[in-house]
């Protein structure tokens, strides 16, 4: 039988792999991740991200601007219904009033009377000019219906409370101005509040974009609305004047007090003169609720007079202060951003190709990406993390498999030449010596000390392929492909010529040029070989006849080496009931410790016996090597095609 090491064809193919190696992380993650990006299948994810980042912002000082007025539970008990009264929420405007506020909001639907009271609070109401903005939903959507607004006040000191929430529940974004059903253009509560608190207190009005023209502006301030495709929302509704919310950090944002609290006079009067009050239900049993993972806030809930207070702050910070609203980049820059950092994970690889120092590259990589991202967040820019961190982990998992395949690869060159070592030295030098050894034992032709010269070159060459394993085996990484591999890694390294020929012709090539060897176990043997034919009807793969091949071999050679005195070598393929069973047995005497059949692990067995062992894993069956009485030994697989090990084919091919 013939073999060819395919080592020039291995080697351009190493090069190959090493190149597109290089290229195809960044080709295929790139594309991965934009494809899954513009198709909306991560928004969910970036938005989470985005609460992280503004979750782990520091706390900022409380907005002494805004002050909120909670009715809690104590209130609506004092009041002893709910809603509360027209007269009590006439008392609270008054008792504000007197205090000199810039606006008021009634965070509190009043569309119909709730007495008594109800004629209080109509003539608060016509009092109140100019600093009282009620309420209304415009927007009915999934069953609920719109509510109109305070039928006393007019449409310039109304605003809605409409929200708009993404697919999670979450609370992100605020909706500043929209049409109608019949076409007319309402403002929101936010806009009402900023905009009469902005031009009494700073003498600024409310104003369309520069550079857009559908953005809201307060002096140099554009309010950036949201587009189709803003940040992570592609494909959703973003219809009307909507911003994202940059909710305020801290675990006290705003200034808050109860009702009763304001009744009784126990407020300090500079919290409320010249200051934007929201007057709302802070009672977890009215249900009204957003929920937000931005604040700081183990629940994640916020009162809807909470959320207004947010929305309000925002504009009136950004105004006055400076403070950053959040925008997001146009497309084409969050993609060359994601692009950018691709690059910057491909050049990780090819410079860390280690999978050890890869991984920590990548993940200081990762860091920084959220660094940056977290500080052009402060700057208020919403860029994409996620993306970025998925090509990250793409380009990581795609270099793993490089250097898993460049380790395999230096695993088979490894094992090649230890196997073929050890070929070389059991074929070729160990049978000249054994020869030697046994024509100068009959005709007595040796010294002693020649004999002693002899059997210790025996032991140097035999000590060869022990030392080449050991040293191969040193390495934890080697050792464990070893013992995984065996068997695949040398039936790779070599080729059969024939292989499409039937099995039975194959099995007896193997046999004929076995025994051929002038082993000490042949010199009196006579063979019976029963069934090869049987292995024709067998379907076998090539590598899996390759395999029988190498099996049948083994067993050969075993039996030439270590059966002394054997007579009768038996050759049987027994197929019964979908199980194969091939077996080869002797009848002689074996040297004791020449074969090793009861080690605890891989290692501890001989090397023939390992090999069998991979072989009987690639053909999903058993190997058993058991002494026979009164002598003799028993070589054994067994197998069925109905059940093959597909795991173990699969790392073959």
């Amino acid at each position: 039988m013939r073999y060819l090491r395919k080592a020039s064809v291995r080697e351009v193919g190493n090069q190959l792999l090493l190149r597109r190696g290089i290229l195809l992380p960044w080709m295929i993650s790139a594309a991965i991740v934009i494809v899954a990006r513009t198709s909306g299948v991560l928004q969910s994810f970036e938005r989470q991200a985005l609460d992280s980042l503004l979750h782990l912002r520091p706390a900022e000082p409380t907005d002494e601007r805004v002050l909120i007025v909670g009715i809690d539970e104590e209130d609506i008990r004092r009041a002893r219904t709910y809603p509360i009264p027209d007269r009590d929420l006439a008392k609270l405007i008054q008792t504000l009033k007197q205090k000199q506020p810039a606006v008021i909001g009634l965070d509190i639907f009043r569309d119909l009377p709730v007495p008594p009271g109800h004629a209080d609070l109509v003539k608060t109401f016509r009092a109140s000019s100019q600093n009282l903005v009620g309420i209304e939903k415009i927007l009915g959507e999934q069953g609920d219906s719109t509510i109109n607004p305070p039928p006393d006040l007019p449409p310039d000191q109304v605003g809605f409370v409409d929200a708009v929430l993404d697919p999670d529940g979450k609370l992100r974004r605020s909706l500043l101005g929209t049409h109608t059903n019949n076409g007319d253009y309402r403002f929101s509560l936010t806009i009402r509040l900023a905009e009469r608190y902005l031009s009494t207190q700073k003498g600024i009005s409310l104003d369309s974009g520069i550079r857009d023209s559908i953005n809201m502006r307060f002096g140099s301030t554009e309010l950036q609305h949201l587009s189709p495709n803003s940040g992570s929302y592609v494909g959703e509704d973003t219809g009307g004047n909507q911003i994202l919310i940059n909710f305020r950090s801290g675990s006290q944002p705003f200034r808050v007090v109860a009702m009763k609290e304001v009744l009784s006079g126990s407020v300090p009067s500079d919290w409320i003169r010249d200051r934007i009050v929201l007057i709302g239900i802070m009672s977890h049993s009215a249900g009204d609720i957003v929920y937000t993972n931005a604040i700081h806030n183990s629940s994640g809930l916020m009162f809807g007079v909470e959320a207004q207070a947010h929305a309000t702050s925002q504009i009136v910070s950004a105004v006055i202060d400076g403070r950053s609203l959040i925008s997001a980049w146009a497309d084409e820059w969050e993609y060359l951003w994601i692009v950018g950092w691709t690059v910057i994970g491909i050049a990780l690889g090819w410079w860390l190709r280690l999978s050890l120092r890869l991984l920590a590259g990548l993940i200081l990589a990762g860091v920084l990406l959220v660094g940056v991202s977290y500080g052009l967040l402060i700057l208020g820019w919403w860029v994409p993390v996620v993306p970025p961190l998925l090509v990250f982990l793409g380009t990581m998992i795609a270099f793993g498999f490089r250097y898993d395949r460049n380790l395999k690869d230096q695993i088979s060159e490894r094992q090649f030449i230890i196997e073929r070592t050890y070929d070389e030295i059991h074929r070729g030098s160990l049978n000249v010596l054994a020869r030697i050894q046994r024509n100068s034992q009959e005709k007595d032709t040796l010294d002693d000390s020649l004999k002693y010269e002899l059997e210790e070159l025996e032991d140097n060459l035999r000590s060869i392929y022990k030392f080449m394993q050991q040293q191969f085996l040193k390495s934890h990484e080697f050792k464990q492909q070893f013992l995984v591999q065996n068997v695949d890694v040398y039936l790779n390294q070599l080729w059969w010529d024939g292989l499409e020929n039937p099995t039975s012709e194959l099995l007896y090539q193997v046999f004929d040029e076995t025994l051929q060897t002038d082993a000490p176990g042949f010199r009196k043997i006579r063979t019976t070989i029963e069934n090869f034919k049987d292995f024709d009807d067998c379907p076998l793969t090539p590598k899996q006849k390759q395999a029988l091949c190498l099996f049948l071999e083994g067993a050969l050679q075993n039996v030439g080496k270590h059966a002394i005195e054997a007579t009768e070598l038996q050759i049987l393929y027994k197929p019964s009931q979908g199980k194969h069973r091939f077996q080869i047995i002797d009848n002689g005497l074996k040297k004791e410790g020449a074969i090793n059949i009861s080690g605890t692990s891989d290692l501890s067995k001989s090397r023939g016996s390992r090999q069998a062992e991979g072989i009987a894993r690639l053909l999903g069956g058993e190997f058993q090597l058991k002494p026979l009485e009164p002598h003799g030994m028993l070589c054994e697989l067994t197998w069925s095609h109905k059940k093959p090990n597909l795991w173990f084919l699969r790392k073959l091919f």
